[in-house]
């Protein structure tokens, strides 16, 4: 800054009084003694008195959706819904006075399924296999005598879904007379529907 002479003269010679580059062609930033600017507090309790309330943003970001869960295609009100699974073939060989039998479990459902047991002749067979949709697997159901009669007239298959749901397939026993030794060998096992819900 000129002094009060330095003033005067620059006046009677027509010439500005402050020039504002004078500083800094003295190297002296005019700028140093400002003072720097302070940030704005957003917090209540730091704002001055009397100072308007500032917004605060609370834009957070959105919670990431949750995927649906699959609807089951089950509807436990009807039993068309239910999954089905059935014997498909069955076959016997006997040797002796011992029959064996033997049966195609098929799965007709889209959904995979555990077979879980079969109950027939009196017997109840563990199995415990899973079947994908559309797949079969023969498994050896009966082991045994060859029949005397044709008390057990009917054959059933235990299955559940992977959600613990249990189904229970019956199926009609149809036997064939030995004429030679009157036993009897299963010829067919047919599916009976509908198809029923057990365990609720």
């Amino acid at each position: 800054m000129p002094s009060f002479f330095e003033g005067l003269r620059r006046i009677t010679q027509g010439q500005p009084v402050f020039d504002p580059n004078e500083g800094q062609a003295n190297g002296v930033d005019i700028t140093q003694n400002q003072p720097a600017p302070q940030p704005v507090s957003t917090e209540p309790w730091m704002q001055t008195p009397g100072q308007p309330a500032l917004a605060v943003s609370t834009n957070q970001p959105a919670p990431a959706p949750v995927p649906a869960q699959p609807q089951s295609p089950i509807n436990k009100a009807d039993n068309r819904t239910f999954p089905m699974v059935y014997i498909k073939h069955t076959r016997s060989q006997v040797s002796g006075n011992t029959m064996q039998v033997y049966c195609r479990i098929s799965n007709a459902s889209p959904m995979d399924i555990d077979v879980h047991v079969i109950k027939l002749l009196g017997i109840e067979t563990s199995l415990r296999f899973p079947l994908h949709p559309g797949a079969e697997k023969e498994f050896l159901v009966y082991n045994g005598p060859r029949m005397q009669s044709t008390q057990y007239h009917d054959a059933r298959l235990h299955y559940k879904t992977r959600d613990g749901d249990y189904f229970e397939a019956y199926h009609d026993i149809r036997f064939m007379l030995n004429s030679f030794d009157k036993t009897y060998v299963i010829d067919e096992i047919n599916l009976h529907p509908p198809i029923r819900d057990i365990f609720e």
